[in-house]
C-alpha cells in the first residue's frame, strides 16, 4: 500500500516533524481553497521522447512526470497564501519561538494530508518556516486541487521547467583583448572602477568581495576553472548542490550486489541490481531494477578491491549516463561529460555507504569500459573537495537520500557539469577573477565584477530546456550564508503579476533569510508588460538589459543605437540603450519593473570540455541573463564596503539588510535617455525616449550607492516602532483595488471557486481614455516577518498599532513635460478642483485585509490620484507615467533619504485609434539596434487588421550604406505573450529588406521589401507594433501602414435549406480601404456539423457519433473538430474531459488516443485528422459533476475539401453592400450521406477580399439545414 512520504526540511531549526504545541488549537474547519494558473493537466498529454516522460504546456514550458506502479505524478509547489501566513503568525505573537515552529509545522503538515487524502500524494519536502512544500501530486488528480477545501488558502504552481534568460550568441568577432575589456566589461558602466578607489581612499582597503557570499542559481559551474579561483590558486567555490533530479544516480536499498573474482587479473564478476535509467528530473520507479551481470576492472588489494570483496559491503551500482540529461525539443542529447564528441557514453559507478549516513559514504567512478583501476574514492564534494579529471574539467559529486513511496533511494548527484555554460558564464560576471589565467592579477582585462567574493551555486537550470522551481535553491544558498542570490532565469506569462508561488516565495525568503535575490527581467521586449515570473516580485531586484554604441562598436563594427551627434563627454552614459531584448514593465499588476539595468553583453567564463555547439573557456553571451548578474556582482562589492566600513566604524554602522540595499541602488540609479519632469521640484527635466518602463530607475551606479547608504544611516526620522532601543523598519505595501487595462482584475474579492485567488495592484495602469478620473490607493503598514518569530512580537504589534507615520509625497513625470496627473489625501470627490495636501499619514497597520480578499483602508490613510483630461489629450503617442515617492517624516519634519515606498503610475497612448477610414500609415526611420514602437488601439467589432511594413526600393545600380535599409517587425496583439507567429507573416518572414545580408553592398529582389499580415477578428485593445533596425545597417528607412475593416451583417444567422438555396445579405462595411473585389473574395462550403445533447455522468462514458460507438468517415472527410459546453442552468463547477480514441477494429485493444482536451471546466476542444478505414471512438470522462443529469452539448464538424459557391457583390452604396449568395443543388456536400441520411448540417464560409489582396471579412458559419425529414 502507498505511503505518504515527509520531508521536513526546516530553516534554522530541527528536521523532525513535532507534536502541535499545547494551547494553541490545530486548524480544522476546512475554509481555504488552492489559487491556481489557469493551466489545465491531463495524463493524455504526456508524451515520451527517448524515454522521457513529459507535458507540453501552450506557454512553451514543460512539466517533468514521474511514473511509480503505474500512476504519472508531477511536483506541483504549494505556498501557503500571504494573507492566511501572516495571520497565522500573528496569531502565534505570543508564544516562544520553538512553539511556534513547532505549529507551523504542524499546520504545515495538516495542508499535506488534506492534499494526500483527497488527491494522493507520491512525495512532500516540506519547509515550515516559510508555509511552503513540494509534492508530487496524481498528474489525473492534479485538476482537483481547486475544488479541495484546505485548512488555509494556498497559492499552487506545476513546477514546469521553463527558459534561462541568455538570448543568443553574440557573433564571433577578431577583436584587441584590450577592446574587448572595454567593450564587454560591465565595470565602468556601473563605475565600478571609480567606487573600488573611492573606497580605498576612505577605509584604506580596496573592497573585492571577499566578505560576501554570493549564490549563483543557474544550469552548472566548472568547478575548476581557474576564474573562480583567488589569488592563491584555492577555489572560491565553497558549496554546490543540484535541484533538478538531472543526471541524478540513484540506488535502491535493497538492490542486489554480490562479487566473485574473476578468472583475469584485476578482475572482479558483479551480479548486480540497478535502478531503470530516468531522463530529465523525473523520479525513479523503486520497483523497476534491472539485472546486470558485469565484469570490472579493479586493481588488486585496492581500497575498493578490498571494499568490494568483503562480505556485506553495502556497496550498490549505478550509472551516470549523458542520455540521462534533458533532450532539445527535437530529442537531441546536448551532454557531452567526457569531451568524446559524443553524446551516449556510459559511467559505471559503485557507491558505498558510509558508516554513520548515506552522507558518508563513497563513490567509485569508472571512465571507461567498467574499468576501476585508476579509480579513487569520492567522498561528498561539499565536504571533501574530491573530484575526478574527465577531459579537461572535473567532476564531483554530493550524496543523500529522496523517499519516492515507501523506499528511501539513495542518490550521487554530480556537481561540476554544466550542459549549456550559462550558468558558468554568469557565475564569471558575478564573481570571476581574472578570465585569462595568464593574465595580469593587478589589473586583468577582462574580470568579475566581485572578484574575491566566495561563491555558493544552485543547479535547478537543466542543460536543454529550461529550468525547475528554484524556491528551494533559494532557500538553501540562503541558509548557507548567501547574502545576495542571482537568479538568471524564468518565464513570462500573462499573468505576471508577482502572485504566483516563486514571487511570493521570494518576498518570504527576503524577508525571513535575510538575502536580496537578484533576477533577470527577461527577453521578451521591447514590449510593454513582458517582465518574467518571478522578476515580479515585490522584494526581489529585477534587472533589465543595456548596451553601447562602444558595445556595438566592439561586437558588430556598427556606430550603435544613438546617434554620435548626442555625443556628451561629461555623461558617460550618453551612448548607452536598453536592449530590444530587454523585458519592459509594468507588471500584469501596474508594479514598478524592471528596478534597475545593467549592461547585457558580457564576455565570461565558458566551461572547459566543448559542449555541443559552444566555444570552451569563455565566450560572449547577451541577455538579462548577463545584466543581472552584473548586478548582482555590484551588490556585493557595495555589501562587502559596508561591512568593511562597520568593523572600522562600530558605533555608526551602515545598514546593509536586503530591503534597504535594494533601496539605496534603485534611489541611487542613474537614468539615461530619459523624459522626465518634476511638477514643483528643483530637479531639471530632461527629454530622452525612455519612460521606468523601459529602464527602471536607470543604470546601477556604486559610487552613488554609497553615498545614499550613509544617507539613508544618517537621514533617518524617529521610528514609530522600536526593538531594544533600536528601529524597526515597518513594510508598506501598496494596493490598488481596480481592473487594469489588461483586463485582469486586482480588486482582491474572491468570488466562490475562484483559482486566481486575493490579488491586488501594485501600481495604477491607467487607460488613456480612463472614464474614472480618480484612483484610492491603499498603503498597508506591517512588521516585518524577520520578527515573526521574535519573543516579542506581540508587543512590537500592540506598538505598530498604537502609532502612526506621516510622509512628504512626490511626483516625477516621465513621458512629457505635462503635469497630467495630481496626487493628494484629501478625500473629497471633487478631486482636481479641491484642496489637496502632499501629506499622508499612515495609521496603525493600515490597510487591513477583509475575509472576502477585499481591502479597507481608513480614510485618512488613503491617498488618491487623479488625471487631467484636458492635459491627457496633449500628450504625445507612446508611453507615458509617473513614479509617485513616499518620504517617511518624524515630529521634528526630518525627512529620511530615501522613499520607504513609491507607486508607479503608468498609460499608453496610442498613435492611432482605427476609425473612420484612415489607415495608421507612417513613414520612419531606425537605426540599427535600435526600436520604435507604434501603438495602435483596435476598437471592439473590428473585422480585420492588415500590418504592412515596406523599405524603399533602390533604383540605381550601384548601392551605397545609407540607401540600405533592413528592419524587423515584432508585434503584441493586445497582451505581452500574443506576439504574431512568423508563419503567419508574408513568406514567413517578419522582416523588410533591400539589400543583401552577407557583407557586400547589393540590392537585392525587390520582394523581399515588403511583408504584411492579416488578422481576422483581432483581440481588441491597443497592439504594440515594434519595428527594429538591424544591427549593421546604421539607419533604415521603412514604411508602416496598418490597415483595417469593420464589418456589421444586417443578420447574426445565415440559414438556408436544401429547398431555398440562395440568400441576399446587407453589409455595413468601413475602414481604411472597404472595397470588395469580386475576382478575389469567394463562397465555399467547407464541412458538415451537430450539435448532440448529452447528460452529464461522473465516469467515462462512450458518446456515440453518427449514432454508433464506432464510427468510420469516407474519404471525403479530412478533419475531426469537437467541442462541449455546459447547457445555462447546469452547475457551472462541472468539469468534462473528451478523449478520441482511433482504431484498427471495433475492438477497444486495438485502439490508441490521437486526441484530448481537458481544461479546468467543461469547455473543452480538439481538433483531429482522420483517415479512411480506421474506426473512432469519444470518450467523455466526468472529471467532476457535482450533479449528475446536468445537460451539456457536443459540437461535431466534419471537415473536407472547401467547394466554390456562388457569390454576387452589389454596389456599394451608403457604406452598404448587397451581397447575394447561391449554393450549387448538385454540390456533393448535399448529395452526401452526412447531410441526406445522418442529418447533419452543411457549413459554409464568405471571404470578402479587397483589391490590395487584403482580407476584410471572415463571415462563418453559412448554414444548409438538413431537412427535418432527415433528422
Amino acid at each position: 500500500m502507498r505511503k505518504l512520504t515527509i520531508q521536513s526540511l526546516v530553516l534554522g531549526a530541527s528536521l523532525s516533524l513535532l507534536a502541535p504545541m499545547q494551547g494553541c488549537q490545530n486548524s480544522s474547519s476546512k475554509q481555504g481553497k488552492a489559487q491556481l494558473p489557469n493551466v489545465a493537466i491531463d495524463s493524455g498529454d504526456i508524451t515520451i521522447n527517448d524515454d522521457q516522460a513529459i507535458i507540453e504546456l501552450d506557454s512553451g514550458d514543460f512539466l517533468n512526470v514521474t511514473v511509480v506502479d503505474g500512476i504519472s505524478y508531477i511536483p506541483v509547489a504549494v505556498a501557503l497564501d500571504q494573507g492566511d501566513f501572516a495571520q497565522l503568525r500573528t496569531r502565534l505573537k505570543n508564544y516562544s519561538a520553538d512553539q511556534r515552529q513547532s505549529y507551523l509545522r504542524s499546520e504545515l503538515s495538516s495542508v499535506v494530508k488534506v492534499l494526500d487524502d483527497e488527491l494522493g500524494v507520491l512525495s512532500s519536502r516540506q519547509y515550515p518556516k516559510l508555509g511552503y512544500f513540494v509534492a508530487y501530486v496524481a498528474v489525473d488528480k492534479y485538476n482537483k486541487m481547486g475544488e479541495i477545501d484546505f485548512p488555509y488558502n494556498i497559492v499552487a504552481n506545476p513546477v514546469a521547467s521553463n527558459r534561462i534568460e541568455a538570448h543568443t550568441y553574440a557573433e564571433s568577432t577578431s577583436v584587441d583583448p584590450r577592446d574587448l575589456s572595454n567593450g564587454y566589461s560591465p565595470l565602468e558602466e556601473m563605475g565600478i572602477q571609480k567606487f573600488e578607489e573611492l573606497i580605498a581612499n576612505e577605509l584604506g582597503v580596496t573592497p573585492s568581495g571577499e566578505r560576501v557570499k554570493i549564490g549563483i542559481i543557474d544550469s552548472g559551474i566548472t568547478i575548476n576553472h581557474k576564474t573562480f579561483n583567488n589569488q592563491a590558486g584555492d577555489s572560491r567555490i565553497s558549496y554546490i548542490d543540484d535541484f533538478t533530479g538531472e543526471g541524478y544516480i540513484y540506488f535502491h536499498p535493497q538492490a542486489k550486489f554480490t562479487v566473485t573474482i574473476g578468472s583475469e587479473d584485476n578482475t572482479l564478476v558483479v551480479e548486480a541490481e540497478a535502478l531503470q535509467k530516468t531522463v530529465g528530473t523525473s523520479l525513479p520507479d523503486p520497483a523497476k531494477r534491472d539485472s546486470i551481470n558485469i565484469t570490472l576492472k579493479v586493481k588488486r588489494n585496492s581500497d575498493l578491491w578490498n571494499v568490494l570483496t568483503t562480505p556485506n559491503s553495502g556497496a550498490k551500482l549505478g550509472f551516470l549516463t549523458e542520455s540521462s540529461y534533458a533532450r532539445t525539443r527535437t530529442g537531441v542529447p546536448v551532454v557531452d561529460i567526457n569531451n568524446d564528441g559524443l553524446t551516449d557514453s556510459n559511467f559505471a559507478t559503485i557507491f558505498v555507504p558510509g558508516t554513520d549516513s548515506v552522507a558518508g559514504g563513497t563513490l567509485y567512478f569508472s571512465q571507461a569500459a567498467n574499468d576501476f583501476t585508476k579509480s579513487s574514492p569520492l567522498r561528498d564534494w561539499n565536504q571533501s573537495r574530491e573530484t575526478v579529471q574527465i577531459a579537461a574539467e572535473t567532476l564531483g559529486f554530493t550524496f543523500g537520500t529522496t523517499e519516492v513511496g515507501t523506499t528511501s533511494l539513495i542518490y550521487a548527484k554530480p556537481v561540476g557539469i554544466d550542459g549549456n555554460g550559462h550558468g558558468t558564464h554568469v557565475a564569471g560576471i558575478a564573481a570571476g577573477q581574472k578570465l585569462f589565467s595568464n593574465d595580469s592579477d593587478e589589473q586583468p582585462l577582462v574580470r568579475g565584477v566581485a572578484p574575491s567574493a566566495d561563491i555558493l551555486f544552485g543547479r535547478v537550470c537543466l542543460a536543454a530546456r529550461g529550468c525547475v522551481d528554484a524556491t528551494e535553491a533559494m532557500a538553501q544558498l540562503a541558509l548557507r550564508g548567501a547574502k545576495v542570490v542571482n537568479l538568471s532565469l524564468g518565464y513570462l506569462s500573462e499573468n505576471n503579476d508577482g502572485f504566483d508561488v516563486g514571487s511570493l516565495m521570494a518576498d518570504r525568503l527576503t524577508e525571513v533569510m535575510g538575502t536580496l535575490y537578484v533576477r533577470s527581467a527577461g527577453n521578451e521586449g521591447p514590449g510593454v508588460n513582458t517582465i518574467g515570473n518571478s522578476a515580479t516580485s515585490r522584494r526581489v531586484l529585477a534587472v533589465g538589459a543595456t548596451s553601447s554604441n562602444k558595445m556595438a562598436n566592439s561586437l558588430y563594427r556598427v556606430e550603435g543605437a544613438i546617434d554620435p551627434k548626442f555625443e556628451d563627454p561629461s555623461n558617460p552614459l550618453w551612448d548607452s540603450f536598453v536592449t530590444d531584448f530587454s523585458s519592459r514593465g509594468p507588471t500584469a499588476a501596474g508594479g514598478f519593473k524592471p528596478d534597475v539595468v545593467g549592461p547585457g553583453i558580457l564576455l565570461s567564463a565558458q566551461p572547459l570540455n566543448h559542449q555541443p555547439g559552444s566555444f570552451a573557456g569563455a565566450d560572449v553571451l547577451q541577455g538579462t541573463s548577463m545584466s543581472s548578474p552584473a548586478v548582482a556582482g555590484a551588490i556585493a562589492m557595495l555589501l562587502d564596503a559596508a561591512l568593511l566600513y562597520n568593523e572600522k566604524n562600530p558605533d555608526r554602522p551602515l545598514p546593509h539588510d536586503p530591503i534597504t540595499l535594494k533601496k539605496v541602488l534603485m534611489a541611487s540609479a542613474l537614468p539615461f535617455n530619459v523624459t522626465s519632469f518634476h511638477p514643483g521640484g528643483v530637479e531639471a527635466s530632461t527629454s530622452g525616449k525612455y519612460t521606468w518602463v523601459d529602464q527602471g530607475r536607470g543604470m546601477v551606479d556604486l559610487p552613488s550607492a554609497w553615498a545614499a547608504l550613509k544617507l539613508e544611516r544618517d537621514q533617518q526620522p524617529m521610528a514609530a516602532v522600536s526593538l531594544d532601543g533600536k528601529p524597526v523598519n515597518l513594510d508598506y505595501e501598496v494596493r490598488i483595488l481596480r481592473e487594469n487595462p489588461n483586463g485582469q482584475d486586482f480588486s482582491g474579492e474572491v468570488d466562490d471557486g475562484d483559482t486566481k485567488g486575493k490579488r491586488y495592484g501594485r501600481g495604477i495602469w491607467f487607460k488613456y481614455d480612463e472614464p474614472l478620473r480618480r484612483v484610492d490607493v491603499q498603503v498597508t503598514r506591517r512588521l516585518p516577518q524577520t520578527l515573526s518569530d521574535h519573543d516579542k512580537y506581540g508587543e512590537l504589534l500592540a506598538e505598530l498599532r498604537q502609532s502612526a507615520d506621516r510622509f512628504k509625497l512626490t511626483t516625477e513625470i516621465h513621458g512629457s513635460h505635462v503635469n497630467w496627473l495630481r496626487v493628494g489625501t484629501n478625500g473629497t470627490i471633487t478631486c482636481l478642483d479641491s484642496e489637496v495636501s502632499d501629506q499622508l499619514l499612515l495609521v496603525g497597520e493600515g490597510a487591513i485585509e477583509l475575509p472576502n480578499g477585499d481591502s479597507i483602508a481608513p480614510t485618512h490613510s488613503e491617498l488618491y490620484v487623479c488625471i487631467d483630461s484636458s492635459k491627457l489629450a496633449t500628450l504625445s503617442p507612446g508611453d507615458h507615467g509617473a513614479i509617485i515617492s513616499a518620504y517617511r517624516v518624524d515630529r521634528n519634519d526630518q525627512v529620511e533619504a530615501n522613499p520607504s515606498f513609491e507607486i508607479p503610475v503608468y498609460l499608453t497612448v496610442p498613435h492611432k485609434t482605427l476609425s473612420g477610414s484612415t489607415a495608421y500609415a507612417i513613414n520612419d526611420d531606425v537605426r540599427g539596434l535600435d526600436v520604435d514602437k507604434h501603438y495602435i488601439e483596435i476598437p471592439e467589432g473590428t473585422s480585420s487588421v492588415t500590418i504592412t511594413l515596406e523599405v524603399p526600393e533602390i533604383t540605381t545600380d550601384s548601392v551605397t550604406a545609407d540607401q540600405c535599409a533592413i528592419v524587423l517587425a515584432t508585434v503584441y496583439e493586445g497582451t505581452p505573450v500574443a506576439t504574431t507567429p512568423r508563419a503567419d507573416w508574408d513568406r514567413s518572414a517578419p522582416f523588410a529588406l533591400n539589400c543583401s545580408l552577407d557583407g557586400t553592398l547589393r540590392k537585392i529582389n525587390q520582394a523581399n521589401g515588403k511583408t504584411s499580415f492579416t488578422r481576422l477578428n483581432p483581440k481588441p485593445g491597443i497592439w504594440n507594433v515594434i519595428i527594429a533596425g538591424y544591427q549593421s545597417i546604421v539607419n533604415s528607412k521603412y514604411k508602416l501602414t496598418v490597415d483595417f475593416a469593420q464589418g456589421k451583417l444586417d443578420s447574426d444567422v445565415i440559414e438556408l435549406t436544401s429547398t431555398a438555396l440562395s440568400k441576399d445579405l446587407s453589409l455595413r462595411l468601413s475602414g481604411s480601404d472597404p472595397m470588395i473585389d469580386t475576382d478575389k473574395s469567394s463562397f465555399y462550403l467547407k464541412n458538415f456539423t451537430k450539435r448532440l445533447e448529452q447528460a452529464a455522468e461522473a465516469k467515462e462514458v462512450t458518446v456515440p457519433l453518427l449514432g454508433e460507438e464506432f464510427v468510420t468517415f469516407d474519404a471525403s472527410i479530412q478533419m475531426l473538430e469537437i467541442s462541449t459546453a455546459l447547457s445555462d442552468d447546469a452547475d457551472p463547477k462541472t468539469d468534462l474531459d473528451i478523449l478520441l480514441l482511433e482504431c484498427i477494429s471495433q475492438d477497444s485493444a486495438t485502439c490508441r488516443a490521437v486526441a484530448s482536451s481537458a481544461g479546468a471546466d467543461s469547455n473543452e476542444q480538439f481538433v483531429a485528422d482522420v483517415e479512411v478505414g480506421k474506426y473512432y471512438q469519444l470518450k467523455v470522462d466526468g472529471y467532476t459533476v457535482p450533479k449528475v443529469g446536468d445537460l451539456y452539448t457536443i459540437d461535431m464538424k466534419l471537415y473536407g475539401k472547401p467547394e466554390p459557391q456562388a457569390l454576387n457583390v452589389g454596389d456599394f452604396v451608403d457604406s452598404t453592400y448587397n451581397l447575394g449568395i447561391t449554393v450549387d443543388p448538385s454540390s456533393p456536400y448535399l448529395a452526401s450521406p452526412y447531410f441526406l441520411d445522418l442529418g447533419l448540417d452543411v457549413e459554409g464560409q464568405i471571404d470578402l477580399v479587397n483589391s490590395k489582396g487584403q482580407m476584410l471579412m471572415s463571415i462563418y458559419p453559412v448554414k444548409v439545414l438538413a431537412t427535418p425529414s432527415s433528422n
